[in-house]
């Protein structure tokens, strides 16, 4: 996957952190340069190879997010959820229809960055930011969760001195 820099096209994985990337400032309705805040690599058991109509292609978590042109507005949508004809935004802020999607049952490792905008162009695609924060987001909401019903079966259940157990 390749990313435009201040310094260049680069490989995702040779992204710094700290580093500017090519993005879109959704409050300026602009492309700028925007500071990549972190990066991860992650391996999964399966990928999406996705092509557009003008040949752009670029390789997916199923989990990554997309924007789509939706009446020149952003939608965000998942990577699995993408179809054909589906469109997408190129770095000249331009529709790109999507030719094909093929998923690939291969492990494979992917890197991911963060953004101060919350998106930037992979191989002149925009895309969300990182999926990563996602999980981070939705993993905090299950542990508040957890420890809600945690928080309700010691009240419900604490004040039972004959109960030894709850399967």
């Amino acid at each position: 996957t390749l990313i435009e820099t201040l310094n260049g096209i680069k490989h995702i994985k040779d992204i710094k952190i700290g580093e500017m990337v090519k993005a879109f400032d959704k409050q300026k309705d602009e492309i700028a340069f925007t500071l990549c805040l972190n990066k991860w690599k992650k391996t999964k058991p399966k990928y999406l190879e996705i092509t557009t109509k003008s040949n752009k292609r670029i390789i997916s978590s199923l989990e990554h997010t997309f924007f789509l042109n939706d009446n020149n507005r952003l939608l965000e949508i998942k990577a699995s959820m993408l179809s054909n004809n589906f469109i997408l935004i190129n770095d000249k802020l331009e529709n790109e229809a999507i030719e094909s999607i093929s998923k690939v049952n291969k492990i494979i490792d992917l890197v991911d960055i963060e953004t101060e905008t919350g998106n930037f162009f992979a191989n002149n695609l925009l895309v969300h930011n990182s999926s990563q924060r996602y999980h981070r987001v939705t993993e905090g909401m299950a542990k508040e969760f957890f420890r809600r019903v945690a928080d309700n079966m010691k009240e419900i259940f604490f004040d039972m001195p004959r109960l030894k157990g709850i399967l």
